[in-house]
C-alpha cells in the first residue's frame, strides 16, 4: 500500500512540474529511458530520431507527460495484468513501437523490469555509466537485474555480474561512451596531449560522504572520510617534498555541492599550499583534459582512473582498507593488492615509493606490465571508437 501511495505521489508531482501533452507520443525507432545527460547521447543519436521517456522516480528531470485515451486504456490494461510498477512506461512504449530501448543509467531497476517485460520483443540496451560493484545489493535485488544487452567497460564487468548472479543475455565490451565523447570533443577543438603538464592529479568523489541526505551509515561515512584524509595528506606531502606540480580535480558541478566540496579541501589544506584546486566544467570535459595532462592520476575507484588506464596513462588506485567490504563497495579497492597501480596500505613510505616508482618508470615498461590487467578491466580501440561501436549496434 505504501509503495502504491508513493508511486501516486510521484506521478502527481511529475504532473505539476511537467509539460502535459494531450495526444499520443510520436512513433520512433529508438526510445531513451531515464533522461539524464542528454548531451552524452548526441553523438550516438546523430541523424536518428529518438523518443525520450522519463523515469517518474526522478521528478525534477521529467519534461513531458503524454495523456490520451489510448495511453490511459493501455495503462489500465497493464495494471490489470499485474504490471503496476511499469504500466505507464509499457503503455508509452507500446504506442511508440520502437525497435530499440536504450538507457545510460545501467543500474536503474525500473529499466530491468521493462527489459524483462520486452524480452525477445524489443532490443533493450544499457550503457555502463560508471564502474560498478554489485556487493552493495542484497541477493534478492541482484536477482532482479535483467539486461538484454549490456554495453560495458570490459571483461571485468561481465565476470563480476555473472559471479554475483545478475542475468545479462549479451555483453558488448565497447569501453566508456563518455570518454569517447570527450575525445571527439578534443579532436574537434584540435586539443592535443603530447606533453604532460602536471606531475600528479588527484581525483575522488565526496558526494556520498558530504551529502547529509545520503542513506550511508555514519560509521561507513567516517571510514571513507578517514581514508580520503589519509590519501589527501600523502598527496600534499609528496607534492611539497619533491616540489611537484600537482592538481586536485573537484567533482561537483551544482552550486551547493561545489561549496561543500570546496570547504572540505580548504579545511584540510594549508593556506599557502601550491597544489591547485580545479573546478569541473562538464561542457569542456575538463576532468579528462586535466587528467590526460598529468603524469600520474591518483584516486580510489573512480571511472576516470579506468578511463586513463585504458590509454596506458599511469594511475594509482589507493584504497586504505584491511578487508573487503561486501556491503559497502565504495570502500573496496579497484585492483588486487599485488598490482603496480594499486596501494592498500596507509603507510606514507609505501605511497611515496609507489608514486616515485611510477614517475621514473618508462612508458614502454609500464605499458607492458599493465597490458593484461588493462585488457581485463576496460576496452579501448583507437581505430574504432565507442561512439561508432554503439551506433553500429543501434542500426
Amino acid at each position: 500500500m505504501l509503495l502504491i501511495i508513493k508511486k501516486i505521489f510521484l506521478i502527481v508531482c511529475s504532473i505539476k512540474r511537467s509539460n502535459i501533452i494531450f495526444k499520443n507520443p510520436p512513433r520512433r525507432n529508438i526510445v531513451i529511458f531515464d533522461v539524464i545527460n542528454k548531451s552524452e547521447l548526441k553523438n550516438i543519436l546523430q541523424g536518428k530520431k529518438a523518443f525520450f521517456l522519463s523515469d517518474f522516480n526522478r521528478v525534477k528531470n521529467i519534461e513531458k507527460i503524454y495523456i490520451s485515451i489510448p495511453v490511459l486504456k493501455e495503462t489500465i490494461r497493464q495494471i490489470f495484468k499485474g504490471n503496476f510498477k511499469i504500466c505507464y512506461y509499457v503503455a508509452i512504449i507500446n504506442i511508440v513501437k520502437p525497435k530499440t530501448l536504450l538507457t545510460l543509467i545501467d543500474n536503474n531497476f525500473t529499466f530491468y523490469k521493462i527489459s524483462k517485460f520486452y524480452k525477445n520483443k524489443i532490443k533493450c540496451i544499457a550503457i555502463q555509466n560508471a564502474w560498478r560493484d554489485l556487493n552493495e545489493f542484497k541477493k534478492k535485488q541482484i536477482r532482479e537485474i535483467y539486461l538484454d544487452q549490456f554495453i560495458c567497460y570490459g571483461p571485468q564487468t561481465k565476470s563480476h555480474y555473472l559471479s554475483k548472479g545478475a542475468s545479462v543475455s549479451k555483453f558488448h565490451f565497447f569501453g566508456s561512451l563518455r570518454q569517447s565523447n570527450a575525445e571527439k570533443y578534443f579532436n574537434r577543438k584540435k586539443i592535443k596531449f603530447h606533453k604532460k603538464k602536471y606531475d600528479l592529479c588527484l581525483i575522488e568523489s565526496l558526494f556520498s560522504v558530504l551529502d547529509k541526505d545520503t542513506k550511508i551509515k555514519t560509521a561507513v561515512k567516517n571510514k571513507k572520510i578517514l581514508g580520503f584524509k589519509t590519501l589527501l595528506s600523502h598527496f600534499l606531502k609528496i607534492s611539497e617534498e619533491f616540489n611537484l606540480n600537482s592538481i586536485i580535480l573537484l567533482k561537483s558541478t551544482l552550486k551547493e555541492d561545489y561549496k561543500k566540496e570546496l570547504k572540505f579541501y580548504q579545511n584540510h589544506m594549508p593556506k599557502n599550499c601550491k597544489v591547485r584546486l580545479i573546478k569541473r566544467k562538464n561542457s569542456m570535459y575538463s576532468s579528462y583534459h586535466y587528467s590526460y595532462n598529468s603524469k600520474i592520476v591518483i584516486g580510489k575507484s573512480s571511472s576516470l582512473l579506468l578511463e586513463n588506464f585504458c590509454k596506458n596513462h599511469k594511475i594509482l588506485s589507493c584504497a586504505f582498507v584491511s578487508r573487503i567490504f561486501t556491503k559497502h563497495p565504495f570502500l573496496n579497492p579497484l585492483f588486487e593488492k599485488s598490482s603496480i597501480v594499486s596501494l592498500q596500505s596507509k603507510s606514507y613510505h609505501l605511497f611515496k615509493k609507489k608514486v616515485l616508482k611510477l614517475l621514473n618508470m618508462g612508458n614502454k615498461d609500464y605499458t607492458r606490465k599493465i597490458k593484461k590487467l588493462k585488457k581485463f578491466m576496460i576496452s579501448y580501440d583507437n581505430a574504432n571508437s565507442t561512439i561508432n561501436s554503439v551506433r553500429g549496434l543501434l542500426n
